[in-house]
């Protein structure tokens, strides 16, 4: 749970993404400031075994961060 509504590109909410989108976005500076170490610990914690996580404000909108998809 974080204080924004989920990850943001262009001001539009993008509902999930994959690992590897999450470290495009990072590395092509599209995801920026606090949202990076959100975004690096979903990774982190998927690559541990969980199979997503919910970056968001509440538990119904949000950002799914997803393992195993390109």
């Amino acid at each position: 749970m974080t204080d924004v509504e989920g990850v943001l590109e262009n001001r539009k909410l993008l509902k999930s993404l994959s690992i590897q989108q999450a470290q495009e976005k990072i590395k092509n500076i599209i995801i920026t400031d606090g949202m990076i170490p959100k975004l690096e610990s979903a990774v982190e914690t998927i690559e541990s075994g969980v199979g997503r996580v919910l970056i968001s404000n509440n538990l119904i909108n949000g950002t799914v961060i997803k393992g195993g998809q390109k």
